[in-house]
């Protein structure tokens, strides 16, 4: 078994049904903001995979750069998102107004 197969078996598939995954939910309801959230969060969770691929099949001495550039910023958007979503889901944040807004914490004591 060649390792670009192996890369591609491991790495590859899933990066391609995680996107299928994060059109799939977009496409389910693009209005609501939750839909919206998690077909992002998928979305970067497939840009770690795809970036691991590269790495792998990149020379070594560029992994130092693709952990910088690619998985730094999928990972905090990966992290952002899932936060974001977490706090959309549990009901700290309605459509416009999140606990942050004085407003909202008065009407809530």
């Amino acid at each position: 078994m060649t390792p670009l197969f192996l890369y591609t078996a491991v790495y590859l598939i899933p990066t391609f049904i995680m996107f299928y995954m994060a059109v799939d939910i977009l496409l389910r309801n693009p209005k609501r903001s939750q839909h919206r959230l998690l077909s992002l969060f998928t979305f970067a969770y497939g840009m770690l995979f795809l970036g691991e691929f590269f790495r792998n099949a990149a020379p070594v001495s560029m992994s130092p750069a693709f952990v910088t550039y690619w998985f730094g910023n999928a990972g905090l958007l990966v992290f952002s998102t899932s936060l974001h979503f977490i706090f959309r889901v549990n009901g700290h944040c309605s459509d416009h107004v999140c606990l942050s807004d004085e407003r909202h914490q008065q009407s809530a004591i």
